[in-house]
């Protein structure tokens, strides 16, 4: 927790000393391992944070956690292939995560494998049923597929578990379009546009003149 909140604050070299000293524990060496290999990749340090994680792996080959990160960073790289293979290791080291289920759902999506992605995310779901990424994903997917009773039922169901959550609000809009609900979706449109527009307006503190 100290070593987050130095990250937080913009002190990343005293979480990484905090962290160093705790990889030298074999109660905390994978868990300080993680983080440092997370400050690497956050700051550009690709191969650097890519040869941590993979030592990390090579001592601890089941550990969720970080097969769900280096599956994440190989998606955002396009590695899809590798990516893919990474997060059904990490599925199988922990079937009951329902982040190695979302990583393995991203993937597949951005495979375009509709199929499989829709299914892992319904599995995030079984487990997390407010899994709100989760919940706007299937919302897209159903609306890819010509399903925009379904798409709105995810959408309606994010947007109950966080109201203030823009994707959700988005996906709620969007498939009432799609639906042909024409006045629902003007309606949410005005609703969100003035979220949008109450959130950007600058606040002060200053004392009255």
């Amino acid at each position: 927790q100290l070593a987050d909140y130095y990250v937080g604050i913009g002190r990343s070299q005293d979480a990484v000393t905090l962290l160093t000293a705790l990889s030298s524990e074999q109660a905390s060496f994978a868990e300080a391992e993680i983080r440092l290999a997370a400050i690497d990749y956050a700051q550009n340090r690709v191969p650097d944070a890519h040869t941590k994680l993979d030592s990390l792996l090579a001592r601890a080959p089941n550990y969720s956690a970080a097969l769900i990160m280096k599956a994440q960073w190989l998606t955002r790289e396009n590695k899809l292939d590798e990516a893919l293979e990474r997060a059904k290791a990490a599925v199988a080291a922990d079937p009951q995560s329902a982040s190695a289920h979302f990583a393995l759902a991203v993937v597949q999506d951005r495979r375009r494998e509709v199929a499989d992605a829709t299914k892992s995310y319904g599995e995030v779901l079984r487990l997390n049923p407010r899994a709100v990424a989760a919940q706007v994903e299937l919302s897209r997917l159903s609306l890819t597929s010509g399903d925009s009773a379904s798409a709105l039922r995810f959408a309606e169901e994010a947007r109950r578990t966080e109201p203030a959550n823009l994707d959700a609000r988005v996906a709620v809009a969007r498939s009432l379009v799609a639906g042909g609900n024409r006045a629902r979706a003007e309606a949410e449109i005005a609703a969100l546009l003035k979220s949008i527009q109450q959130a950007s307006v600058p606040t002060t503190n200053a004392a009255p003149i």
